[in-house]
């Protein structure tokens, strides 16, 4: 018998001996109860933003377990999970299957008309590098530059040529409003061009089985850059809004209290923990943050950043007059010459 047929002959023997079940196992054995609870207990257990919801998941159990049962179908039971999650009232917290996704993130169209500006701002000879968008203003005197996600990566030199176009500028503006986050590998490249303290956040997890009860877990540090002599000296204004979400936030948080910084709009819609998918027994994903980020000083922004000045956008202004009041105010800001730190208070 030649090689090939024994291998060949072994290889249906073992066929033979191991069910289909155990070589493809059934990933919807699970039943629509022990999904639910399995979901449940996980958040129950991982979850790290209890202390910022006003929430008892005890309750929740309550409401929504029994509305599940094992009969009904998959559309169903994502229904009620969803409707359990959304309790949470999360932008991080999401389902996910094969089909479709549930998020907890809401927009709020009325901040919207924000964008409206942005790319007349730019002009028409606007500059991009990777996910920045840049140019200058006020007849070269601010330079502007948006990053509208932080999905979009940047690298160092990207920065850096976006800064550098800007160096003779009196001051800086970039734009985070409406900008929902993204990877926070980008955030560590912007913070490496600004001069702050090397320490900028704590991170937090669970600790024992107590919802509220969080314990340090290392340190995240920023990242320095060997040539100081690219870091931006000059003033800095960060705009962001109720639509910052996420990355966008926790950019905002790591800037605040830098001498040549001031992070001006509306309070951001927070987001500074760490998100992390699972998997359930039934194949679905689950999203929850995991990690908790609070300052170097113990401050806790998950609820949102707020600027150290704030400015409304005057919607009829932007839509009649064509003019973003909250960039015109920045400038006014930078122009003035006044030291950011009578004005960040």
């Amino acid at each position: 018998m030649s090689y090939k047929r024994i291998v060949l002959t072994a290889a249906v023997i073992l066929m033979s001996l191991v069910s289909c079940d155990t070589l493809f196992p059934d990933r919807t054995a699970a039943t629509s109860t022990e999904v639910f609870d399995e979901l449940w207990n996980a958040v129950n257990q991982k979850y790290v933003c209890f202390p910022n919801r006003d929430v008892n998941w005890d309750t929740v159990y309550t409401k929504y377990r029994g509305q599940v049962s094992d009969d009904m179908d998959d559309s169903q039971l994502f229904s009620v999970l969803c409707q359990m999650l959304g309790e949470l009232n999360d932008g991080h917290v999401s389902l996910k299957t094969d089909t479709k996704e549930w998020s907890g993130y809401r927009i709020d169209l009325v901040t919207h008309v924000s964008r409206l500006l942005v790319s007349y701002y730019l002009g028409e000879d606007v500059k991009i590098a990777g996910g920045l968008r840049y140019n200058t203003i006020h007849n070269g005197l601010v330079g502007y530059i948006e990053y509208a996600s932080f999905l979009d990566d940047i690298s160092d030199d990207q920065v850096y040529e976006a800064l550098a176009y800007c160096k003779d500028c009196q001051g800086l503006i970039l734009d985070l409003r409406g900008n929902r986050g993204g990877a926070y590998e980008n955030v560590r490249t912007l913070l490496k061009f600004l001069p702050l303290e090397k320490e900028l956040f704590k991170s937090l997890v669970r600790h024992n089985d107590i919802r509220d009860d969080l314990k340090q877990n290392g340190m995240l540090l920023k990242p320095g850059i060997k040539e100081k002599s690219k870091l931006w000296q000059k003033p800095l204004i960060v705009l962001i809004d109720n639509r910052s979400y996420s990355a966008a936030s926790i950019f905002a948080a790591s800037a605040k209290g830098c001498n040549n910084i001031c992070i001006v709009g509306v309070k951001t819609s927070g987001g500074t923990s760490i998100p992390v998918y699972h998997e359930l027994s039934n194949g679905w994903l689950y999203r929850i943050p995991t990690i908790k980020l609070i300052s170097r000083s113990g401050i806790d922004y998950e609820n949102g950043v707020p600027p150290d000045i704030e400015i409304q956008l005057d919607v009829e202004r932007v839509k009649y007059d064509s003019e973003d009041n909250i960039i015109e105010a920045a400038c006014e800001m930078i122009l003035s010459h006044v030291e950011f730190s009578k004005w960040c208070q």
